[in-house]
C-alpha cells in the first residue's frame, strides 16, 4: 500500500470514530419528563364581591410524578382577582406568587414560586391556569436536576373542576355568587430541553462524502508527482 493510501486509511478510521461518537452522543441524550401535579386535597374558591372576580386557593397538597418516581407537592395559600377578559382567558391576575415543592420519593426536592400569569374562562367543564415557576433550589439526581436547574424559570399549568352550567366568564357577570371546585391535575414543564438529534452532515453519508474527497485529491497528487528517471 503506498503511503497515500495508507494516510487516507488513518484519516479514513479518525473520521469514522468521530462519526460514530456523534451518533452515540445523539441517541444517548435523555427524555426530559415534567412533574405532574395532582389532584390537590383541598377545593379552590371562585367569588363575586363588590363587582369582582376573586380565586381563592388554600394551601393543599397532593401527589406528584416525575417520569417513575412517585412523591408529592405542595401549594402556598393566594388569592388572586380575575380580569381583562379576552373571550377566551382572564389575562390578569392580580396577587402575589404562589409557593411551590416537590419532594421525590428518591430523595428529588424542588421549591420555587409560581406566578399565574392567565385563568381560561370559556370552558364550563375545566378551568385551566397557566404561569411560571421560578425555581429557588433543587437536588437529587442527575435527570432531575438537569431538568430543573436552579435559578431557571419554566411553565406551570393547574386545571381545576369547571362549574358546570356556566364557564367562569358567565360566573363573572353575576352580581354576587360563591362557588367551591376541586382541583385535578397540573404539570411543571421541565427547563431545559433534550440536546436535538445527530448534526447534519454527520454519520454515514458525511463519512462517504469525505472518504470521496480525499481519495480524489490523493489520486490528483499521484499524477502530477515527478516521475523517477
Amino acid at each position: 500500500m503506498s503511503p497515500g493510501l495508507r494516510r487516507i486509511e488513518r484519516l479514513t478510521l479518525g473520521v469514522a470514530a468521530a462519526a460514530g461518537l456523534t451518533t452515540c452522543l445523539s441517541v444517548g441524550a435523555a427524555k426530559a419528563d415534567p412533574i405532574t401535579l395532582g389532584p390537590g386535597n383541598e377545593d379552590v374558591a371562585f367569588v363575586i364581591h363588590a363587582g369582582n372576580l376573586t380565586l381563592s386557593m388554600p394551601a393543599e397538597t397532593g401527589p406528584a410524578t416525575f417520569g417513575s418516581d412517585t412523591g408529592k407537592f405542595t401549594l402556598g395559600a393566594a388569592t388572586y382577582v380575575l380580569g381583562n377578559f379576552n373571550g377566551t382567558v382572564f389575562t390578569s391576575v392580580t396577587g402575589p406568587s404562589e409557593s411551590f415543592n416537590y419532594t421525590g420519593n428518591d430523595g428529588d426536592t424542588l421549591t420555587g414560586n409560581i406566578t399565574w400569569t392567565s385563568v381560561s374562562g370559556n370552558n364550563p367543564n375545566v378551568i385551566t391556569l397557566a404561569g411560571t415557576l421560578s425555581i429557588a433550589s433543587v437536588s437529587g439526581d442527575l435527570n432531575f436536576t438537569s431538568d430543573f436547574p436552579a435559578g431557571f424559570s419554566t411553565s406551570a399549568q393547574w386545571s381545576i373542576v369547571g362549574i358546570g352550567s356556566l364557564t367562569l366568564s358567565q360566573f363573572g357577570a353575576l352580581p354576587s355568587a360563591l362557588v367551591d371546585d376541586p382541583t385535578y391535575s397540573g404539570a411543571i414543564t421541565p427547563a431545559v430541553v433534550p440536546t436535538p438529534g445527530p448534526i447534519v452532515g454527520a454519520g454515514i453519508p458525511g463519512l462517504l462524502a469525505g472518504l470521496g474527497s480525499l481519495v480524489a485529491f490523493a489520486c490528483r497528487r499521484k499524477r502530477s508527482s515527478p516521475r523517477a528517471a
